[in-house]
């Protein structure tokens, strides 16, 4: 069994916080055990659970758009003369795209305009594409891009960035019966939640660009400690956590793994 990105993370994270320490991933989970043990420099040890928090409606388009049988995230196109690329709500099907895009570029391209938004734009074919399809921005390419092709961008996470984005992804892991099942087995009294958070979800957008409100997190018996960490694409080892045990408020770090 090998570690994920998100469990290879936290175990750097951890190491790095707790100095002297290790993480010791347990190599056998059939029976539901949690994912490392984690053994102080003093001998004492914890348990350590790592979960992902995922956006499924958005896991779902991202799927879809990524998918290599039907070419991706790039559509040949045949009617626009220029290559674009794209931007779809996280909701959008993206089979209707593949399929009639193209048409729907090539009137916008006979309109003169080489960009669009189309919640606000009044042009009538831009407003048919955004109630059609769910293309929410297009803009032209550079002519130097080969071509004509149509670039279509993963859309972003659904919802309103607030204050508690990421606490209420992390708590929301935390009522989750799996990971409760798994550390309330451990006879311990400290059982840590790591809940990672991919870049471009919600929770990560909250965890780099707010801070946490002055409150205690919201525990279940079986965790007593709950993280909820990420990374950026942008800087590597450059990772950010907020985290809180059953006597503190929540607490952000940043660290250079």
């Amino acid at each position: 069994m090998h570690m994920d990105h998100a469990e290879l993370l936290a175990k750097r994270l951890f190491e790095h916080v707790f100095t002297g320490s290790r993480m010791d991933y347990r190599l056998s989970q059939s029976n539901g055990e949690h994912d490392f043990d984690l053994v102080y420099s003093d001998g004492s040890e914890a348990a350590v659970e790592v979960t992902m928090t995922v956006d499924q409606v958005q896991q779902e388009t991202w799927r879809q758009v990524l998918d290599g049988r039907k070419g991706g995230g790039v559509i040949q196109a045949k009617c626009c003369k220029r290559s674009w690329s794209i931007s779809i709500s996280s909701s959008t099907r993206i089979d209707p795209i593949r399929e009639k895009v193209d048409g729907y570029l090539a009137a916008i391209e006979q309109e003169g305009l080489s960009s669009f938004q189309g919640p606000t734009d009044s042009n009538q074919h831009v407003r048919k594409i955004y109630a059609d399809l769910g293309v929410v921005y297009g803009s032209v390419l550079p002519e130097w891009v080969a071509g004509p092709r149509i670039i279509v961008g993963l859309p972003g996470p659904i919802g309103r960035l607030t204050d508690s984005a990421a606490i209420d992804a992390a708590e929301h892991e935390a009522t989750k019966p799996d990971n409760r099942k798994k550390l309330g087995a451990y006879v311990g009294s400290e059982r840590h939640l790591a809940v990672y958070a991919p870049p471009h979800s919600l929770a990560s957008f909250g965890l780099w660009m707010r801070e946490p409100p002055p409150k205690r997190a919201s525990l279940p018996r079986e965790i007593s400690h709950l993280w909820i960490f990420g990374d950026d694409f942008g800087v590597k080892g450059d990772v950010v956590v907020w985290r809180a045990g059953p006597n503190a408020t929540w607490q952000k770090a940043r660290y250079q793994l």
